[in-house]
Parts: C-alpha cells; structure tokens; sequence
C-alpha cells in the first residue's frame, strides 16, 4: 500500500506552530473575550484589550487577538445594520443569526488557536492588518 502523505484535511507538522502555554491562553482569551463579548453588546472589547496589551511581546497571541478583534468589529457592524434593519423585519431573522455565528465562531477560534495552530475567521473585513 502506498502512503500519500497525510489526509488533506489534515495539517501538516510544518503548518502547526509550536507555542508554549502561555501564549495560547492569551489567545484563547482573545477568542473567548469576543464571544463573551456578545452578551453584553461590545464584543470587541475583550479582544481589544488582549491585543493591546500582548501585541509588543507574544506573536502568536498578538496575531489571534488581532483576528478576533477584527471579527467583532465586523460583528459589530453586522448587528448595528441588523438593529436598523428591524424596522423593516429583516432584522428578525439577520440579529439571531449573526449573533449565533459570532458566538459559535468564537468558540471554534478558541479551540484552534488552544492546539497552537492559527485561526482565520471566514468572510470577514480585515481593518486591522
């Protein structure tokens, strides 16, 4: 039998990044912060502050706390639009799926980046580069 490297799906030693425990915990909290973030309706707040204060000293935590930070700031946007939309009832079924979205996101951002691997969320505005 022939082995043709491993499964696609699958990532490769070299893609894993090797963090120490330290840096995945700022960054989990980066993750979580966010979607803790959404029920109380700032949830960029939690990933802002872990940018700022991780940025100059941990790159692993700076860059998911940037992409987390970057999400909710999307996310933001989408439930402001959504709470306007309301007025013509769209927002009815746009506010509990974005919100939904975001939290389950976040969750999902956390678990990655927790196995030290990097997350990118998925149809999102990057403002922060």
């Amino acid at each position: 039998m022939e082995d043709h490297g491993p499964d696609p799906g699958t990532p490769d030693a070299d893609d894993v990044e090797r963090v120490a425990e330290g840096q995945r915990a700022a960054a989990v909290w980066a993750h979580v912060l966010g979607g803790l973030g959404m029920f109380v309706g700032f949830s960029f707040l939690g990933p802002l502050i872990v940018w700022l204060v991780k940025k100059d000293e941990d790159p692993f935590a700076e860059d998911q706390a940037r992409e987390a930070l970057n999400f909710h700031l999307f996310v933001f946007v989408a439930i402001t639009v959504s709470t306007i939309l309301l007025i013509c009832t769209v927002g009815i079924v746009l506010l509990p799926l974005v919100w939904v979205v975001a939290v389950f996101l976040s969750v999902v951002g956390a678990m990655v980046a927790g196995d030290g691997r990097r997350y990118r969320y998925p149809l999102i505005v990057r403002i922060l580069s």
